[in-house]
């Protein structure tokens, strides 16, 4: 059994990383090898091309939120000191890094891997269907803050490295039907894409809440953590339920709002295209 959940005596600053070698590994093999196959080794793919700056800073971007999210103060305050780091984290793991690593990996690279997979591909079409997806995102997620799961998560570490694990790759599923690269990769049509969004605040709206507006702390390892920059036990639950409750649902309503305007300018500029037609014809 591994040791239970340690409590670091001292301040946090700015220095306290926590350089974890496996996830620093993970983090530069796969920059590495997205250097390398996005660069000079691209002409092993079929059809493959120059990846566009914007798309390559998306996918590091990525895997420097990894390292931001994990290993740096975030990490150390989420694990040993604050919740309200700990919603943070999660945020990075699910509404953060995922989006910027799908976005960041070109198209070709994906058909490559179709072609090389099918069934893996047949069964990755068939999870991340939306209702699927969002079962399968938000209900490991919603469960695991129940206080004897959360705090068995604290407590132990491969079961808080297991938890990680499912919210993050999980969050890929959910992220897919809007990231996929197109239609017949399974993204939504975009007043699709703005419902999936709108149901995506639900969850979080009710966990968040929970936890916000409950009338004593509900995880013994932060009532036990020493107290850094005077925060109570309970402020920091009431600004983590607040992320979970308000900050997320922003995100996603920010999201659909943008769906809806770049919907909205296509639909305008096919009308335009339309109406140009007509007139040229008569």
């Amino acid at each position: 059994m591994l040791p239970p959940f340690h409590i670091f005596e001292g301040n946090v600053s700015l220095l306290t990383w926590y350089p974890d070698p496996i996830v620093l590994f993970g983090v530069l093999s796969a920059g590495f090898l997205y250097f390398r196959y996005t660069g000079h080794k691209r002409d092993v793919f079929m059809h493959s091309a120059p990846v566009p700056l914007p798309k390559q800073l998306s996918f590091y971007g990525g895997l420097a939120a990894v390292v931001i999210g994990l290993l740096s103060p975030i990490g150390v305050l989420a694990d040993q000191y604050w919740l309200s780091a700990h919603m943070v984290q999660h945020a990075f793991l699910t509404m953060i890094i995922p989006p910027m690593l799908l976005w960041g990996t070109p198209v070709w690279m994906i058909d490559a891997f179709i072609r090389r997979f099918p069934r893996a591909w047949g069964i990755w079409r068939f999870v991340t269907r939306p209702v699927l997806a969002f079962l399968l995102a938000h209900l490991p997620y919603s469960i695991a803050h129940y206080p004897v799961i959360y705090e068995s998560m604290l407590n132990y570490d491969i079961l808080h490295i297991f938890y990680h694990q499912i919210f993050f790759f999980t969050a890929f599923v959910a992220w897919w039907p809007i990231m996929a690269p197109g239609r017949e990769y399974g993204q939504l049509a975009p007043p699709v894409q703005i419902l999936y969004f709108f149901v995506q605040t639900i969850p979080g709206q009710i966990v968040g809440a929970m936890i916000a507006l409950a009338d004593r702390p509900l995880y013994q390892p932060y009532i036990d953590a020493p107290r850094v920059l005077g925060l109570s036990v309970m402020v920091d639950q009431q600004i983590a339920g607040m992320i979970m409750w308000v900050a997320t649902g922003t995100i996603y309503l920010g999201l659909m709002a943008i769906v809806f305007f770049r919907w909205a300018a296509a639909e305008d500029r096919a009308e335009a295209k339309r109406y140009a037609g007509v007139r040229n014809t008569t």
